[in-house]
């Protein structure tokens, strides 16, 4: 069927979405940045390391995170995006239970396992002493960081990516102004100490908004969920587990690499590079959250146009965004190692060169992150983890064929090969991706699909969307079309009218509550029909205004229409945007 329909919408929520997102992922890598920077000046470079070091096993709790919390969420996101409310309390109730359980062990493996965890890590005399203190008490108070997560991915689905924004600003500036007291006192651990009580302010912020009035999550504690959800909530989630151990393990097996070849000096232009890694991190983490929550909600209402435009613009402004960097540290290296610590000529020298070629990986690798989860919201949830085992398949292979060609490098002569491992592996990792990706299309050839994105060209149920200036010429002559429209669907006649009636009424609210008018303005009406029911979807921006709220003597003429005619109504205010349902049962056909 015609479509007409504009991307406007779709870039204001994205414009919404995105701002707030990457915002909240820059402040917490600021933070993160910072609070290294503190370490390695008030303690020593060798903190940053050990800091560093910690990462295999911050991943691990990322990981239990991501498989009980994250994947909850991009299974609640499609059900929002349906509608359907039972299944969204169960799934995220059933996951802060699965979360509450897994931080009381890390708890206990914290606080009395901390030392031998850390002998993992590094025997380094220089590192160990440091490490032992911040790992235990990081894992001992995992609890605080995995619910700031979740809390965070929650409140993103609930439609107020802000508000997440504004918890991650609170995090910051607490966790800035208590390591300052408190690693001048403590050393490292009072890093972690101060890190542990940033979270649970933002957690407080956070339940504010969860347990409060304008949430439309509503947690149920109650352990009977588990055995209905646990398992939906485990399916999604395993394939990003898999994802975060291979990545514990590439950092781990990258740590003893360099502490084997480069020693503990080694290890610091190591935690500089890691540092700028985790922006990339951020970048891809921050546009892919975009694309899990924002296009989550577009995949559940199988609005394929708008999961499109969003992805693709997503992939442009990562590359925009990674290139700019990646030339400002080719320019001016020295700003970022000194900034880090970097505190004798000698040092600062071996950072600089190693810093300029690591920073080329930095593009690759955020797409591919960035692909892996597009490819899990899409629901090819095999094929996030294969393009996550991609990076340290050809990473380590890479590391442990330079290091062999340049065993024992003499840093302040030339460059380290190992450095080059990282830049070579992000163009493969990027390369594998793309003809992974065309092997599926092929492979799957009787449905059309998009280069790369795979997502569907055509919508199996039957559809008609279109894009109206928000102004009342544009609705008077839409309704004038109405019946053409509705002639397209598989409509008895009586249905028709109600449809018609019910459609204008809610247009014609539009313009009377949103406050909204004018040319440059547009708002989304989307008619959908399957086998169960008929749906029309309409969005636009605005002054927050709900009808399911308005009492049964309030109602104006044209609202009692609309629930006189339509079967089910239905609203949901996400993205700066409204979004009002009406639905008919196939049976008053």
């Amino acid at each position: 069927m015609k479509e007409t329909r504009k991307p406007y919408l779709i870039n204001q929520a994205l414009k919404y979405f995105l701002i707030a997102s990457v915002l909240t992922m820059a402040i917490g890598q600021l933070v993160t940045t910072i609070d290294g920077i503190i370490v390695s000046h008030m303690v020593s470079p060798d903190a940053l390391s050990a800091i560093t070091l910690f990462l295999p096993m911050n991943l691990v709790i990322t990981a239990f995170t991501t498989l009980l919390g994250i994947g909850a969420c991009i299974i609640a996101t499609k059900a929002i995006g349906r509608r359907d409310k039972d299944v969204v309390n169960g799934i995220l109730s059933t996951a802060l239970l699965s979360i509450l359980a897994v931080g009381a062990c890390f708890a206990v493996a914290g606080f009395v396992f901390g030392d031998k965890i850390a002998l993992l890590l590094t025997q380094d005399e220089h590192l160990y002493p440091l490490l032992v203190p911040y790992l235990s008490v990081m894992t001992g108070c995992a609890v605080a960081m995995m619910l700031n997560t979740f809390f965070n991915e929650c409140v993103e689905i609930d439609g107020f990516p802000k508000k997440v924004t504004k918890s991650m600003a609170i995090i910051g500036v607490t966790n800035i102004l208590f390591d300052f007291v408190l690693v001048y006192f403590l050393g490292i651990v009072g890093s972690a100490i101060a890190t542990i009580i940033a979270y649970v302010c933002g957690i407080s912020y956070l339940c504010s908004h969860l347990f409060g009035k304008h949430s439309g999550i509503h947690f149920q504690l109650a352990p009977s969920g588990l055995v209905r959800y646990l398992g939906p909530n485990l399916l999604q989630g395993i394939p990003m587990l898999i994802s975060n151990v291979v990545l514990t393990f590439m950092f781990y097996a990258m740590n003893n690499m360099v502490q084997s070849n480069l020693g503990h000096n080694g290890m610091f232009v190591m935690s500089v590079c890691m540092n700028i890694f985790m922006i990339g991190l951020m970048l891809g983490n921050g546009f892919g959250g975009t694309i899990t929550a924002l296009g989550g909600f577009l995949f559940g209402q199988r609005d394929y146009v708008g999961v499109r435009f969003l992805v693709n613009r997503c992939l442009l402004s990562i590359l925009a965004v990674t290139l700019t960097f990646t030339l400002f540290v080719e320019v001016a290296p020295g700003v970022v190692t000194r900034l880090f610590g970097a505190n004798t000529p000698e040092l600062e020298q071996l950072a600089n060169s190693g810093i300029r070629v690591f920073i080329v990986c930095l593009a690759p690798f955020c797409l591919v992150i960035t692909m892996a989860n597009h490819y899990q919201m899409i629901g090819k949830i095999v094929l996030s983890p294969i393009l996550i085992l991609l990076i340290p398949v050809f990473l380590l292979t890479m590391m442990k064929l330079f290091s062999t060609w340049d065993p024992s490098p003499d840093a302040t002569a030339h460059t380290p090969l190992l450095w080059y491992a990282f830049p070579v592996s992000g163009g493969l990792a990027f390369v594998g991706t793309f003809l992974i990706s065309e092997v599926i299309r092929f492979k799957e050839r009787s449905t059309l699909m998009t280069h790369l994105t795979l997502l569907p060209l055509t919508n199996s149920d039957r559809l008609y969307e279109t894009s109206l200036r928000n102004e009342k010429s544009s609705f008077i002559q839409f309704m004038e079309s109405m019946p053409d429209v509705l002639s397209q669907f598989d409509l008895g006649k009586d249905q028709q009218i109600r449809i018609s009636n019910s459609v204008e009424e809610a247009l014609l609210n539009t313009i009377q509550h949103s406050g909204i008018e004018g040319n440059g303005h547009y708002s989304d009406v989307r008619f959908v029909q399957n086998k169960d029911s008929f749906t029309v979807s309409m969005k636009y921006e605005g002054r927050p205004f709900n009808p399911l709220t308005i009492d049964e003597e309030k109602k104006k003429i044209g609202m009692k229409i609309i629930f006189g005619r339509c079967d089910e109504v239905d609203y949901k205010y996400m993205y700066g945007q409204n979004m009002m349902y009406l639905i008919w049962n196939n049976q008053n056909n």
